[in-house]
């Protein structure tokens, strides 16, 4: 798995990997670390596994990564999900 958006992926109820996967977004990657493609798809699993915990545990970082998805061209994102329980 990858240093950085493959472990960040892999926690959705961390209000840290949340924040590392919208700063990875907003950054350019390291030299031969991993590709935009690559952070883009799992700040997308981040954000569906994240926003589908209930709200009580839901991060609160969930809303600033999907800003950072849509200002990163992830433009199917900008309809907000329904609530989950």
């Amino acid at each position: 798995m990858d240093p950085g958006p493959g472990r960040a992926a892999a926690h959705p109820g961390s209000p840290d990997a949340l924040f590392l996967a919208a700063y990875l977004l907003t950054r350019p990657a390291p030299a031969g670390a991993y590709g935009d493609g690559d952070v883009r798809r799992h700040a997308r699993a981040l954000l569906r596994a994240a926003e589908v915990l209930p709200a009580p545990v839901r991060p609160a970082g969930t809303a600033r990564l999907r800003r950072a998805l849509l200002e990163a061209g992830e433009v199917d994102l900008g309809r907000v999900p329904p609530a989950a329980g």
